[in-house]
């Protein structure tokens, strides 16, 4: 009888009451994080949009006059389904998307790179640093969308003075 699993009350011959409270905390506690891990993944969107620029070169500028900027965007589509995602960006406008893949298709669990170039005519630039939004949002679901912020870069030999 050295070893027992027992409390020290039942070897004194006292009743114990299975409801204490430290099993009420315990239950609301494991009650909470259920209702929080519940509504965090009602909450997900499945699609996830990453914008990389490109590091060598801060921006070109054309012989037309506009300056452009090259980026890579990872789409990411975490749906059970595949997905056709249209592109857009927003912030400045005047700014002109080029890309290879306007409409690109992600299977799903897939990361598709897609690489694109913004341009802007130098007369619309309005400083050398702009913030700007790229957008991707799917064809089949409105509520599918994704944005991520990044900066068009120009020099400032080119911005028209304010």
């Amino acid at each position: 009888g050295l070893v027992r699993y027992t409390t020290e009350n039942r070897l004194a011959g006292k009743t114990g009451s299975i409801l204490r409270p430290r099993i009420a905390i315990y239950g609301l506690l494991l009650t909470g994080l259920s209702l929080g891990g519940v509504f965090a993944l009602s909450q997900r969107v499945p699609a996830r949009l990453d914008v990389i620029r490109d590091r060598n070169t801060l921006y070109r500028e054309l012989p037309d006059g506009s300056v452009e900027n090259v980026y890579t965007l990872k789409l990411l589509n975490m749906d059970r389904r595949s997905h056709r995602y249209a592109i857009r960006v927003e912030g400045v406008p005047g700014l002109l998307l080029v890309t290879d893949h306007p409409k690109p298709e992600v299977d799903s669990g897939e990361v598709l790179p897609v690489p694109v170039k913004l341009r802007l005519q130098a007369d619309q630039l309005t400083g050398s640093n702009l913030n700007i939004r790229f957008v991707i949002q799917a064809e089949d679901d409105e509520d599918l969308m994704a944005e991520s912020e990044s900066r068009f870069i120009a020099p400032l030999s080119v911005v028209a003075p304010q």
